[in-house]
């Protein structure tokens, strides 16, 4: 390249490197870059723009030069010689080693990219690439400038080596970066390790000096360098080592002696206790650390050199608490790091590993774990909230040493001070009445870290539970104080900083109940003696007290509780009913005046709660739950009556319970003004919860003569549905929410009641008015998917007789009408929207299509599985009703795309459940009046799940079973329906054998057993002709010369004795029901299990 192409070159760089350049344009900025791309996009060009590098100073000129070699080399890999790519990687080493202290960074970040890039992918054409490496360490004696380019060039290429380059495969990317872990990565990391021990005394003797800061960065970048040697993947390639170890750092034997040397380990805790080095340094530094730390076990020799290496990390662990630990935790980077280092040195080599024989060992364990408690206890102090997130770690490692290392002395002393500190810091911060960063603190997501946080603490504190509930009653107490002088002050503010601090304390119990530590309660007149301090029970009276205000303040109106309160409240509830209450029929029997001596201990030892409130008994706890359940019902917060209809629902499934919440006020209203009083029913967000909020309504209707009393209380319904039925079309559509709401109450009403007789009441109160509504909804709503899917839901619940509540001496003819009436709409409707051939979805395709095809085959299965509704009556009259569905469900199922469908794991569960149970009980009907097509689909839908769905294969395989047995018997009554079959599918039939055959050949499923179900009726079916002929087809499609002969000599033995020569005169049957015989069934399991056995051992 002569000067004035140089020139030239130099100028589009600035150009282009400089846009907003007086006297320039974006005319000018984009003709310098079209001329510039032009000029380097041609591989003949590659000569003078390597010239450049040579020749030129400019900045940019450079810049944009290296980055067109390496676009160049990218582009053009196929076209570029052997010789040109050693001469790039020559020329690339012998500029940096040149040039390269005085270029920009991104200059030599260019370069570097060329370079390692080349080598890489050259790696095996010739050893010169390799070489090259050694070119690259020899940078790093000449100047700290050159041993800094040096260190970014070894950093750039470990990166290379871990990606799989365009045009490589996986096996020669992985070929490359084997061969460079064996020959250089050990050396690499020895020669960083040689510099960080270099350049660490510098930095400390000349912090600022004219090299100062270049020495900052080459620290950075050796660190960086390390880590990347440290972090290498080594999984995948080590497997012959350490396929037996599924955690830690796996490095390769060769580096044994590396990572024995405690020496290379010590050049890391002297960077992280050298000052004014930058955060990243030491992040990258304890980064370091932390792969050591997680080195795999067997990398050592023996356990003595094990136990040396371990002595010397907890040494200088130790060492880094004492001097480092107050600044590492005064950044927030930092810190995680820091701490997560002992995390993982405890959770990779555990405390015992100190040996329990060795004195140094042991004086080294004890003072390892005491300056961690120290520290530990040291960050739970600080108040920093970052801290106290991290800090999850620090009481996880402590958990790991509760479990390791119980019987060191001193153990349970310290876990219980770091526990108790915990708790009582976290008192201290709910007594701050300031807000600043506490209101974010306590926010509904920070309660659930808060509670996860503590149930690690929960973990490990299992052998402490008094002092942390004493603290837990200490903070309960004090809030309890401020709360009563601020509600008579009045302040809002304040009471609504105080309840979420309540909420978070409650929260805390929660935790440490739900973990199984639920305390123990002395009955008021045992001679058990109480514990030391305040009794454990303190902290739920506490609770319970606190809920019994909230429902007098509420009552009273004088103040409402917040959301977060009322979220942790209702969990409490919950777990202390299930873990303390526990079942209320156990605590009636422990109450029982006619039970002298009870056998409970579990119910007595709880009365001491119930008598505090100056009840009669536990239930009297169990009445101020569920009072506030009640009064939950009047809130519009849609997480809080989530939460409450569950507890509702959870409260009224004990008999027991029932009856004695039945006799509370509460409840009465509740059931006689359910309508008309709670906010449940006045808003259309809560309008979902109506649903189970009528179920549980439902049951308390169905306890003892209440559901005489239906009528009238479901009177105020009657009218708000007989009101919506009277509306004119155009006014009904501005009822959207109550047609809404009425489906939801009947649904949920439907769902509650259980009981014939019940469920009759219902069925005529429905028949006599408001069963309209679904009719009324189908005319003027087809359109409005959340009230149809509503709708559906209700015909689905109607249908369901899963408790038999469907009785001949009820209501047996009830279920023939609303299956006639049913069957009618969802045929309608799904030929209104012809969903058979799959319409166009622009949304959510579950929520607008397969949503309601879901519900109309669980509406097919209520039917099949009901048991209520005789199918042949139908067919003797000529009601095709139940056929024409079936049709009608089976095309909806068998249409549409097998791999959405599949993607729905409910919708496929149901389209599997539902062939399986139409098939077992309705084959003939299938065969006999579905047309050929219809039947060939669904076959073919079967056979799709044998192959693709292993949740469905066990229905697959009885849905087949009972088809083709079903076939076989009846095939000279069936005989026309079948060759109409064969006429539009031939194969059928050989294609099913085929498939249940290869499955069980090829392919492992933990319920492959399952597939002699349908596939002894198949070969019976097929006879040895078509068994022959599918036999011949496997084998032939089989290359592997052993296996062919293997499967051949299997299949042939598969079928010894099953089939039958017809021209044998049988005494007893005809020879198809000799094939079908138990007999014949027994031998076939018996040949079918030693085939497959043998296939699996010849594999």
């Amino acid at each position: 390249m002569d000067q004035t192409e140089l020139k030239e070159f130099e100028t589009l760089a600035n150009a282009i490197a400089n846009p907003s350049a007086a006297g320039s344009s974006s005319g000018d900025y984009q003709k310098a870059n079209e001329a510039l791309n032009a000029y380097t996009s041609v591989l003949d060009n590659w000569d003078k723009i390597q010239s450049v590098l040579q020749l030129t100073q400019d900045p940019n000129a450079l810049f944009f030069a290296a980055i067109s070699l390496k676009n160049l080399f990218a582009d053009n890999w196929t076209k570029v010689s052997k010789e040109k790519k050693i001469d790039i990687v020559s020329f690339c080493i012998e500029f940096l080693k040149e040039k390269g202290p005085d270029c920009k960074r991104e200059v030599l970040n260019a370069v570097i990219m060329l370079m390692v890039k080349v080598a890489k992918l050259s790696w095996f054409d010739d050893q010169s690439h390799q070489d090259s490496i050694k070119m690259i360490l020899g940078l790093l004696g000449l100047s700290i400038g050159h041993c800094f380019i040096g260190v970014l060039a070894l950093e750039q290429m470990i990166i290379e080596m871990t990606y799989i380059n365009k045009g490589k495969t996986l096996i020669q990317s992985r070929r490359i970066s084997v061969s460079f872990r064996d020959k250089f990565l050990l050396s690499i990391f020895g020669t960083v390790i040689s510099l960080l021990n270099e350049l660490q005394p510098k930095i400390s003797a000349n912090n600022s000096g004219p090299d100062s800061e270049i020495i900052r960065q080459a620290l950075f970048h050796c660190c960086s360098l390390a880590h990347k040697c440290l972090n290498f993947e080594f999984l995948g390639v080590l497997l012959d080592e350490t396929i037996l170890e599924s955690i830690g750092t796996h490095f390769p034997l060769s580096w044994r002696d590396t990572i024995e040397n405690f020496d290379n380990t010590k050049a890391f805790f002297a960077i992280v206790q050298t000052p004014t080095l930058t955060e990243d340094t030491y992040i990258l530094a304890l980064q370091s650390l932390g792969e050591l730390a997680s080195c795999r076990i067997t990398i050592f020799e023996n356990a003595t050199k094990r136990k040396e290496f371990v002595h010397n990390f907890a040494r200088s662990l130790s060492e880094l608490i004492k001097n480092q630990s107050e600044f590492f935790c005064s950044s927030r980077s930092i810190s995680r790091h820091y701490i997560k280092l002992f995390h993982k040195f405890e959770m990779n080599f555990q405390v015992r590993s100190f040996g329990p024989k060795s004195d140094d060992g042991k004086l080294a364990l004890r003072n390892y774990l005491s300056d961690l408690a120290e520290f530990t206890i040291l960050v739970i102090k600080s108040g920093q909230s970052y801290l106290r997130e991290i800090a999850i770690y620090l009481l996880a490692t402590w958990n790991r040493i509760n479990i390791e290392a119980k019987s060191e002395p001193g153990i349970s002393t310290k876990i219980q001070e770091i526990v108790v500190t915990f708790i009582e810091q976290s008192i201290s911060d709910l007594s701050d009445d300031q807000e600043e960063e506490d209101d974010e603190h306590f926010n509904e997501k920070e309660l659930k870290n808060l509670t996860q946080r503590f149930e690690t603490i929960a973990i490990t504190c299992d052998i402490h539970i008094s002092p942390v509930y004493n603290c837990l009653n200490e903070g309960l107490t004090f809030l309890m104080e401020r709360y009563s002088q601020e509600l008579e002050n009045n302040n809002q503010e304040l009471l609504e900083l105080i309840e979420k601090r309540f909420a978070w304390v409650i929260r805390v119990v929660c935790a440490m109940m739900n973990r199984g530590f639920a305390p123990k309660y002395p009955a008021p007149d045992s001679n058990e003696p109480k514990p030391e301090g305040q009794d454990e029970c303190d902290a739920c009276i506490k609770i319970i007290d606190i809920i019994k205000k909230n429902v007098e303040l509420n009552l009273s109106q004088t103040h409402k509780m917040s959301e977060l309160f009322e979220l942790a409240a209702l969990s409490f509830m919950s777990i202390f009913r299930s873990s303390i209450l526990c079942d209320a029929r156990v605590i009636a029997k422990c109450i029982s005046e006619d039970q002298e001596e009870t056998t409970f201990n579990t119910g007595c030892s709880y009365l001491r709660i119930a008598g505090i409130f100056d009840s009669k008994d536990i239930l009297g706890v169990v009445e101020i739950f569920f009072k506030k359940i009640i009064l939950n019902l009047f809130t519009e917060s849609k997480p809080i009556i989530e939460q409450n209809i569950s507890m509702m629902n959870t409260f009224v499934q004990s008999s027991e319970t029932r009856k004695y919440l039945m006799a509370l006020e509460t409840t009465q209203d509740l059931m006689e003004n359910h309508f008309t009083k709670y906010a449940v029913l006045n808003t259309l967000e809560t309008v979902i919860y109506l649903r189970k909020f009528y179920k549980v309504l439902s049951i308390f209707w169905e306890v003892n003569d209440h559901v005489d009393n239906f009528y009238n209380y479901m009177k105020p319904v009657t009218e708000f549905i007989r009101n919506l039925l009277e509306q004119s079309p155009s006014d009904l559509a501005l009822k959207k929410e109550d047609i809404l709401r009425a489906l939801e109450i009947l649904n949920g009403v439907s769902c509650g009641f259980k009981q014939p007789e019940a469920f009759n009441k219902f069925y005529i109160w429905f028949n006599q008015g408001p069963s309209k509504i679904i009719h009324l909804v189908f005319e003027n709503f087809c359109d409005d998917k959340i009230i149809l899917k509503s709708a559906f839901r209700l015909m689905k619940s109607l249908l369901d007789n899963s408790s038999s509540r469907f009785k001949p001496q009820f209501c047996y003819i009830n279920g023939f009408m609303m299956f006639k009436e049913f069957s009618e709409i969802i045929m309608q409707y799904f030929n209104y929207v012809n969903m058979y051939i799959g319409v166009q979805i622009t949304g959510d395709k579950y929520d607008d299509k397969y949503e309601f095809i879901n519900l109309g085959i669980c509406i097919l299965g209520n039917l099949i599985a009901g048991n209520y509704i005789n199918f042949s009556i139908l067919e003797y009259y000529n009601d095709t009703t139940f056929i024409d569905l079936c049709k009608v469900i089976m095309t909806l199922i068998t249409t549409q795309d097998h791999g959405e469908l599949a993607s729905f794991k409910s919708l496929c569960k149901n389209s599997y459940k539902i062939m399986e149970d139409f098939l077992k009980h309705h084959s003939d009907m299938m065969v006999r009046h579905f047309e050929p097509s219809l039947t060939i689909k669904v076959i073919e839908f079967i056979l799709l799940g044998l192959m693709t769905e292993n949740n469905n294969k066990g229905r697959c395989c009885n849905a087949l079973r009972d088809l083709i047995s079903h076939i076989y018997a009846s095939r000279n009554i069936l005989l026309k329906e079948i060759e109409e079959i064969l006429k539009i599918e031939e194969p059928i039939f050989k294609e099913i054998l085929k498939t249940l055959l290869t499955t069980v050949i090829y392919e492992e499923h933990k319920v492959i057993w399952v597939f002699q179900k349908p596939l002894f009726p198949t070969i019976v079916l097929n006879g040895r002709e078509n068994y022959e002929i599918v036999k011949n087809e496997i084998i032939s499609n089989e290359t592997s010369p052993e296996l062919r002969s293997k499967i051949d000599e299997e299949l042939s033995q598969l079928c010894n004795d099953v089939f039958i020569d017809s021209s044998i005169d049988y005494e007893h049957g005809s020879p198809n029901e000799i094939s079908l015989s138990k007999a014949n069934k027994d031998k076939f399991t018996t040949n079918f299990s030693r085939f497959k056995n043998s296939l699996i051992k010849f594999k």
